[in-house]
Formats: structure tokens, sequence, C-alpha cells
């Protein structure tokens, strides 16, 4: 019986270690971030902070949040006026979905770059929600508001239109705001 209240009181000790281990952190402007309303936050593979802010996109040095470029080099005005996703496309690429589209931005380099998704025109892939690799990590699908789904090759950026188009025409609907590939493939 001693041994079992032992070992109960062990685990109760060893319980409130974890909790005490996460200690949080209040970020705010004071830190650099932009704006204090935070949309969305992420940890990328070497696990900075990136955070979504109204019209920022930041990422966290560990000292600082640092705002991202996200302005044309040739005339200066933003790229876009709100980031709705980011997520880590490889090592030093992220793909940003925004208001106006699609991104990448290569931190080496520090630059950000717009890829045509549609295979066309660019008017209509506005308003991007959400990334999804599919299996065999050779497409992409991005969902829209209002536009379906569009698909790219990961490698050249390329669009597949014929894809996206049939994945489109089996959707009941052009609001598609997540998708999820189960363990077995299926969209």
């Amino acid at each position: 019986m001693k041994t079992k209240i032992s070992l109960l009181v062990s685990m109760m000790f060893l319980a409130t270690l974890c909790v005490w281990s996460q200690k949080p952190h209040l970020y705010t402007m004071k830190q650099g971030l932009k704006n204090s309303y935070v949309n969305s936050i992420f940890v990328d593979f070497d696990n900075y902070l990136w955070a979504i802010t109204d019209n920022s996109l930041e990422v966290f040095d560990g000292q600082r949040f640092i705002e991202i470029d996200c302005n044309d080099k040739t005339t200066g005005e933003p790229l876009f006026e709100r980031v709705n996703l980011i997520s880590q496309k490889d090592g030093d690429n992220y793909w940003v979905l925004s208001n106006k589209g699609l991104f990448v931005y290569d931190k080496k380099s520090n630059s950000i770059s717009k890829i045509n998704i549609s295979g066309g025109s660019q008017s209509n892939s506005s308003s991007l929600t959400h990334a999804q690799v599919l299996p065999g990590n050779k497409q992409i699908l991005f969902t829209s508001e209002g536009y379906g789904v569009f698909v790219i090759d990961n490698k050249t950026l390329q669009a597949d239109s014929l894809l996206a188009s049939k994945i489109n025409s089996l959707l009941p609907d052009s609001y598609i705001y997540n998708v999820l590939v189960d363990s077995r493939g299926i969209l």
C-alpha cells in the first residue's frame, strides 16, 4: 500500500513539473509586433515563431519580431492587404496565402514573389485560405474563398489547371475553407 501511495505521489509530482516547465510569454508591440491583433501564428522547421497580424507578416528572432518586407520591389506598394496563412514549403521557402493570391517567401534572399496558380489570369485566385500537400509531395492544393481549388506542381510551381478543373467539377460549392488528405490518400 505504501508503495502505491509513493508511486501516486511521484507521478503527481512529475505531472506538475511538466506543467510548470511551460512558461507562457506575452508578446506585444514592445517586442516589435506591428499590430497587437494577431490573426495566426506558425512555428517553422527551425522553431522560429511567425505572426500574422492584420497588416503584416513577422518572424520572431528570439528577442524581437521582425517585419517581412511584403512590398513590390519596383513600386513600393504592398503586394497584399492580408495574409491568411503561412506554411513552410521547404528549408528556406514559405508559402504565403493572401487576399491577393499565392506568394513564396525566400528567407535566404529575403524576397517574396507571386506565383500564378490559375494557369492564366491571376484575378480569380484572390483570398487563398489553405494549403494541402497531396500524396507523393508532388503537388500542392490551395483552397480559396469563392473560386474552388487550385493545384500547382511543388517543384516547378506551375499550375495544374486540368487537375484543378477535375476536382472543382466534383465540389458542391466553390467556397472551400479547408481540405484534408487522409492516410489512404483520399481528399
